[in-house]
């Protein structure tokens, strides 16, 4: 007996049969999802450009262009694209397959082989498709695209970085990105804007390198725009020299010499004089929950409160309590962790 080979063609033509009427659904589904998301966003920009152009040249934002505007709509259309999403792919199917139906293309793919399961499948597959770019959209590409709207739309008078420690890696996954969103704001700041930087933290220099706004600096140990030198840190405040002007404050602590030299040098940016703001400064008292003190009367034993919630801001009390001390005082720490 001979057993001839089966003939390849039938299942050959079967396959391409297949491979023909997939490509023929996912054309067919893509492009009417993107015809709806594309109508759907043209109407969405529309309005958002009529409603933006009232900011443009504005009283409260004169240097608000045109070109703005376009480019904060724009901006817009990522997290219109997220929002409408399963809407356009909801009405993009319901489209096709009603279309299918009334021409009868149903039957003929069904006369083909493509039953209702293998049909469904194919479908599933592009779900899984809008699903992930919805997924990419939504949690990478909309968010920038709205920060960057709100730092196009923000028109700041002026930046001013003081340090950068460990706080809010919680959100931030690494230190260099926390560093890198700080700068963004420095980078996006106009020409017109000042830009004040602590010289004394090694990220200062790094915050104003590609800043277009005026630049300028603070500093307690280098020369700076503005410098400041610690006299006394005592109980009865600090008493400091800042661009040779001697001055005594109400604050303690080194980190709130740094503060000060922060807000005089912010205020001469903004056009106050030197005299006044100094003035005011020297009055200032501490804000509740920082540093507050009491001193017994008869044992002079000193307790102090501070709403420390981070490393950095506990290691800064306890270095101000060590500078405060006399050099035989015990200190007691008690501190309370909370969390979940």
């Amino acid at each position: 007996m001979v057993l001839a080979p089966l003939a390849a063609g039938p299942v050959l033509g079967k396959v391409h049969a297949m491979k023909t009427m997939r490509r023929l659904i996912y054309t067919e589904v893509l492009t009417a999802v993107g015809f709806v998301t594309l109508a759907f966003l043209g109407l969405f920009f529309f309005f958002d450009l009529v409603e933006d152009l009232q900011n443009v040249a504005g009283r409260h934002s004169p240097n608000y262009q045109l070109n703005h505007a376009l480019v904060y709509v724009a901006l817009l259309i990522p997290i219109h694209v997220y929002e409408l999403m399963p809407i356009t792919v909801l009405i993009g199917c319901i489209f096709v397959m009603a279309r299918m139906a009334q021409s009868s293309e149903f039957t003929i793919l069904r006369t083909s082989g493509m039953g209702p399961g293998l049909a469904l499948r194919h479908l599933m597959l592009l779900g899984l498709l809008f699903a992930l770019l919805t997924f990419v959209m939504g949690d990478h590409i909309a968010p920038w695209c709205e920060r960057e709207g709100r730092l196009l739309k923000s028109r700041f008078e002026g930046g001013v970085f003081t340090n950068l420690s460990h706080d809010h890696l919680d959100y931030h996954e690494t230190f260099a990105e926390y560093r890198d969103v700080k700068k963004s704001f420095f980078d996006h700041l106009p020409k017109t804007a000042f830009a004040l930087s602590n010289s004394d933290d090694k990220n200062g220099a790094v915050m104003l390198q590609n800043t277009s706004a005026k630049k300028k600096y603070y500093s307690l140990k280098t020369l700076a725009d503005v410098k400041g030198k610690l006299l006394d840190n005592s109980l009865e405040g600090l008493h400091m020299s800042i661009n040779d002007i001697d001055v005594h404050f109400k604050l303690i602590g080194e980190f709130n010499a740094y503060n000060l030299l922060a807000v005089y040098a912010s205020a001469i940016s903004l056009g106050q004089q030197k005299n006044t703001v100094l003035q005011i400064l020297s009055n200032l008292t501490g804000a509740e929950g920082r540093f507050d003190y009491i001193v017994s009367q008869q044992d002079k034993v000193m307790g102090i409160v501070d709403y420390a919630h981070t490393p950095d801001a506990l290691l800064n009390v306890l270095a101000t309590i060590k500078e405060l001390r006399q050099g035989h005082e015990k200190i007691i720490s008690v501190i309370g962790c909370g969390g979940n």
